[in-house]
Parts: structure tokens; sequence; C-alpha cells
């Protein structure tokens, strides 16, 4: 029974862990994106309105 109940045990464990793994990646990738890009948002529209002609930052 022992062996059993460890070898639940243990894919109970691994599911958890990869579902919070997954949770934290998807949390970390959106924040990241969020703060990464909020400022290059700034960014286009200071340049944009500075020189007034659109500068494609992408293509730097």
């Amino acid at each position: 029974m022992e062996g059993g109940q460890l070898l639940v045990a243990t894919l109970v464990a691994t599911l958890v862990a990869t579902l919070v793994a997954t949770l934290v990646l998807a949390l970390c990738g959106a924040t990241t994106m969020a703060t990464f890009s909020a400022p290059v948002g700034v960014v286009r529209k200071k340049t944009t309105n500075r020189f007034h002609v659109p500068v494609n930052l992408d293509d730097l």
C-alpha cells in the first residue's frame, strides 16, 4: 500500500509543481512585457512629437 501512496503523492506533487511553475512563468512574462513595452511606447510618443517624424524603433 505504501508504495502506491508514494507513487500517487509523487504524481500529485509533480502536477502541482508544473502548474505553479507555469503560473509563475506566465505572470513573470506578462509583468516583463508590460515593464518593457510601457517605456517603449513613451519613447515612441516623445520622439514622434519632438521631431514630427514617426520613428520606428523596430528598424533601429
